[in-house]
């Protein structure tokens, strides 16, 4: 569509997308007119956005003597961007003015950016290209499509309801070839491409005039659409990104810094993430084919389509080569004790991870992250992967490859299967990224249900059930115990409920009574059931023999983990998953007033479907269900995971406990000290004590007990467990908070941030140095929260310290700027956490 009017031509090219693209065209002006005037309000973003010009200089640099305006976009009196060579300086200068809102940590008072160039030795008659962006975090300027100057002053302009504003266009002496407008800063590497005039003038330009409090928004929630490239690709279906399969290129526009370039788009090569194509490496015998790319949730769905042509049965790898990695990336794994935030981690994080095996057997998805730009791109293979899935960030693969490998995928002569990788941009650390996969397969953000959801979450492996006992564990906040029944030669492992109870009786009323004395105690049973092994060999090979695993030789695989019988497989519609569902009804039938189950051993994905279908019945009938681990597609089910023997495997699994509570059980390899077993001896050393309690604040979890162990502990750990439990009782309803840099803590300091009922968030804090001895550290500079009211922020009215030197709260100060709250500390004692209130509306309004 183009209009003419007062000698300026205006070349607009609708496009009506499903989704936000980031950033958009919002105005391009060919050969303006001087003093060309337009309105803002669908032309200019005050938040955040790029200006660019293509001119020719017509006055003298040298010996101008008045101010030669390129830019200026008004709104009132107050609020106002400009763009302009200063006469008698010599030099451009940019800058953002909101004087009805003036903040401290602005450039100066009214002015979140001022910004000059230097001195600059321009003549008349030269061609230049100009270029600024704007956002509440950095502004930048660009000559010659090259970054010459950047503010990281933080702000922008904030209007205050609705604004009619204006925008002005070369007042001052240019020959202006092109002037445009975008809704967000380019990346500098789309700057840094200056298109030629013949593409300039053929270019497809995009405009649009969707209102912008709906687009900003979706900016500072933590993410960017990904979206086609601007063009006239923009309204087609675009395919994979891969020219050696004939498809026409396409760009993933994320901060116009993702995308990638084929052949017969070499122009725009510099411009994004992807360099090359993505590569696909399988079995000759395959058929490979890409799909149209479609959208989920913000999210671009690419998927292959992988088919066997042949007349045999195909067992192959299919691996994805993602030319993502470039120097100064950031990687993270939802299976990893990663630093918080990203940022703080090391470039290349060259680790290959697996989405299905032992202590990773997590969450599949990884996030690939640039701090220079701010933004992030998460990959997930889905929530229904149920083969083996290996990340890889830059090492078997090469340095510049993410490779995303499916393992050993089977597929029958004539079967045809799709294979979905979802790609979600944003800006800021990780934790968009994870926010990215719970929209996606929203399951994980399931609220735990039964009675130990409302209880407290610590838990104890075993023990009596005396009052005595009972007494103390409550006075370490446990919560719930797991129950083992022993009814029976072979009962434990996969015999739990004897199908004659009457030889049993009198151990089933015991069990019973100690149900019941727990239940005084508030204390909740859960009863013990799993599905790896079963104790009775012979009943096993007999009655479940299509889920006993064998060795070469055709015998049961017995005793792998233990002294725990045969090794079995747990699939939907065999006799071994059909046992197991009917043990969970009658332990429930034989002990109504049991709380639930406690599923163990639930790391692969493999017992996914068993651990949910337990759940059912748990949850039918108003009980709960805890398991030992647990995985992407059974955690929306649980409602609490403990997690086993070591901190590695605790720092996977609190990617899976967003809003589901974690339990820590700490287990040290079996060796002799002083005459006992190291792993019931160790865990009660202060040493140890302390560097557990650590990753389990960090990382939000409960600290558990194995009862054998904690008569060895001394009167020094009891003590120190004391103390930390005020620390604890803060975490109980927590949540994870996803949004874009919820949490900056000083170099010395980790933690985490989380959400609690009652409208409050708490900080937790480890001094990675400390030990088991009172031990301060000296705290100099701010912890930085960042606010998001998406998630029910609004003003803070309190914050207060906990630390190990006293159970009672110490305030502290604190100092609000817009969406950031910085907390001074001075010193806290090895492990803390910081509570923050906010005002409710109710007494928010009465201040007002």
């Amino acid at each position: 569509m183009c209009a003419a009017a007062c000698g300026l031509i205006v070349c607009l090219s609708i496009t009506i997308a499903a989704a936000e693209q980031s950033p958009r065209l919002l105005m391009s002006l060919a050969h303006p007119a001087l003093a060309t005037t337009l309105p803002a309000a669908t032309h200019f973003n005050p938040e955040a956005g790029t200006a660019e010009f293509w001119l020719t200089l017509d006055f003298d640099p040298r010996t101008v003597k008045s101010n030669q305006n390129l830019l200026e976009v008004r709104f009132g009196k107050n609020d106002s961007l400009g763009l302009y060579f200063n006469a008698l300086e010599k030099q451009l200068v940019f800058y953002l003015r909101d004087a009805d809102d003036p903040r401290s940590d602005f450039h100066s008072k009214q002015y979140p950016v001022f910004m000059v160039s230097g001195s600059l030795d321009w003549q008349r008659g030269e061609r230049h290209h100009i270029a600024v962006t704007w956002s509440p975090q950095i502004s930048r300027l660009y000559l010659d499509g090259k970054g010459h100057r950047r503010s990281h002053f933080y702000g922008s302009i904030k209007l205050s309801g609705e604004q009619d504003g204006e925008i002005v266009v070369g007042r001052g002496a240019y020959k202006i070839d092109a002037a445009r407008l975008w809704s967000l800063p380019r990346a500098p590497r789309r700057i840094d491409s200056i298109p030629t005039d013949e593409s300039l003038a053929d270019e497809k330009l995009v405009a649009s005039t969707s209102p912008w409090p709906d687009a900003t928004a979706n900016h500072h929630a933590g993410r960017i659409t990904i979206g086609t490239s601007v063009g006239e690709r923009a309204n087609a279906p675009a395919p994979v990104p891969a020219s050696v399969y004939g498809h026409p290129p396409v760009t993933l526009a994320v901060d116009g810094g993702f995308g990638w370039s084929g052949e017969r788009d070499k122009a725009s090569a510099g411009e994004n993430w992807l360099r090359h194509p993505v590569q696909v490496k399988t079995e000759p015998g395959l058929r490979s084919t890409w799909l149209p790319i479609t959208s989920r949730d913000d999210a671009l769905v690419v998927a292959l389509e992988i088919h066997n042509a042949t007349e045999q049965t195909i067992v192959s790898d299919v691996a994805f080569e993602w030319p993502l990695i470039q120097p100064g990336m950031h990687g993270f794994f939802a299976a990893d004790d990663c630093p918080f935030p990203v940022e703080q981690g090391r470039p290349y994080y060259s680790y290959t991870r697996s989405t299905t095996y032992g202590a990773d057997a997590q969450m599949p998805i990884v996030t690939v992250y640039d701090p220079l730009q701010n933004t992030g791109l998460t990959l997930t293979t889905g929530d229904r992967t149920f083969e083996n899935v290996t990340f890889d960030l830059g090492m078997e693969a090469g340095p510049e490859v993410m490779r995303v490998v499916h393992h050993a995928l089977s597929l029958a002569p004539g079967e045809t299967r799709v294979i979905r990788h979802y790609l979600v941009g944003h800006d800021g650390d990780w934790r968009p990224g994870l926010g990215a996969y719970a929209a996606l397969f929203p399951a994980i953000m399931n609220p735990p249900q039964g009675p130990i959801a409302d209880g407290l979450q610590s838990m104890i492996i075993g023990g009596p059930s005396s009052d005595e006992f009972l007494e103390d564990i409550v006075a370490l906040d446990v919560g719930w115990r797991e129950v083992s029944l022993m009814l029976g030669e072979g009962a434990g492992f996969g015999n739990y409920i004897p199908d004659d109870l009457s030889p049993y009786m009198e151990s089933v009323e015991s069990y019973r009574r100690d149900i019941a004395n727990m239940l005084r105690h508030d204390v909740e049973p859960l009863m013990y059931i799993q599905a790896r092994e079963c104790k009775d060999v012979a009943r096993a090979v007999t009655e479940f023999a299509d889920s006993v695993v064998r060795r070469s030789d055709g015998e049961p695989e017995t005793n792998v983990f233990g002294p725990f019988g045969a090794t079995m497989t747990c699939r939907p519609g065999t006799a071994w998953f059909d046992h197991l569902v009917d043990q969970a009804n009658r332990e429930l039938s034989v002990f109504p007033n049991c709380s639930g189950v406690f599923f163990d051993n639930a790391w692969h994905t493999e017992y996914s479907e068993i651990l949910c279908a337990i759940a059912k019945v748990m949850h039918a009938q108003g009980k709960s269900l805890a398991s030992n681990g647990a995985n992407a597609m059974s955690v929306g089910c649980t409602d609490s995971i403990m997690a086993e023997s070591h901190f590695q495997a605790l720092g996977s699994l609190q990617y899976l406990g967003l809003v589901t509570p974690v339990t820590y059980v700490p287990i040290y390899a079996t060796g002799l000290v002083d005459g006992r077993e190291r792993e019931l001896t160790a865990p009660g050393l202060p040493a140890n004590l302390i560097n557990d309690l650590r990753h389990c604040l960090v990382s939000g979890a409960f600290y558990a007990f194995n009862y054998r162990a904690v008569r060895y502990w001394s009167d020094e750990s009891k003590a120190l467990y004391q103390s930390y439990r005020p620390l604890q009782q803060l975490l109980h309803g927590r949540q994870w908070l996803l949004h874009a840099h919820a949490l900056t803590l000083p170099d010395e300091l980790r933690g985490n941030i989380f959400q609690v009922p009652d409208n409050r968030w708490v900080v937790t804090l480890a001094d990675p140095d400390a030990d088991a001895e009172a031990h301060v550290r000296v705290v100099d500079e701010p912890v930085v929260v960042r606010l998001n009211r998406s998630v029910g922020s609004a003003r803070v009215s309190a914050c207060r310290l906990y630390d190990l030197s006293s159970d009672q709260a110490k305030p502290v100060t604190f100092r609000q700027s817009g969406d950031k709250l910085m907390i001074d500390l001075d010193e806290i004692n090895r492990l803390a956490v910081i509570e923050i209130c906010f005002a409710d509306e109710g007494e928010e309004g009465q201040r007002r």
